[in-house]
């Protein structure tokens, strides 16, 4: 019998940590780079061309987690892949304002 292809809920919210923490990681040195050497510098352009490889793989493992997490788990997780992978906390409630109205 062969195993389901695809993560699990549980591999999703591990693997999109990793995602986060990569993309931030390339974003800096990205940046370090910029202002380090050429923009057509070869260093620069490979950096660019992982940086876009990264959101390409985000956005389509997004998309299978979105196919599997459901309503119950969007709500509790949001979009994993592009924020950290944290439960949302309750929505506190919204205190009026000076004129009553709630903001």
């Amino acid at each position: 019998m062969s195993k389901k292809l695809g993560f699990t809920l549980e591999e999703h919210l591990e693997h999109a940590a990793t995602i986060c923490l990569l993309k931030e990681k390339l974003d800096d040195l990205y940046f370090e780079c910029h202002f380090n050497f050429p923009l057509n510098h070869k260093v620069v352009l490979s950096v660019t061309k992982a940086r876009k490889y990264l959101a390409l793989a985000r956005g389509r493992l997004d998309d299978e987690y979105l196919k599997i997490c459901g309503d119950e788990g969007f709500k509790k997780y949001g979009h994993i892949y592009y924020v950290p992978t944290m439960p949302k906390k309750p929505s506190s409630p919204q205190s009026p304002n000076d004129e009553g109205r709630v903001l």
